[in-house]
């Protein structure tokens, strides 16, 4: 987590995860997202995700790209 500014933050997070049974298979996700203080009581956020799977089941694709937005409310000042 990095803080770029007094209202803005940046997150990102990498996963590796290995198939004991066959180690040449594999899934990895990264995730980037940014949060956005607005004022005391709502922000908005967005993320960006990619999961990359090298054995998928039937019929699925090896990489899934996700892009979020959304705003964040506070309740409590």
């Amino acid at each position: 987590m990095h803080k770029i500014s007094k209202s803005t933050v940046i997150t990102q997070k990498a996963y590796f995860f290995e198939d004991f049974q066959s180690t040449s298979d594999y899934r990895a996700t990264f995730d980037f997202g940014t949060a956005t203080e607005i004022n005391k009581w709502i922000g908005w956020q967005n993320v960006f995700g990619d999961v990359y799977v090298t054995n998928p089941p039937v019929g699925k694709k090896r990489n899934d790209i996700v892009l979020t937005t959304g705003l964040n409310i506070s309740f409590i000042h």
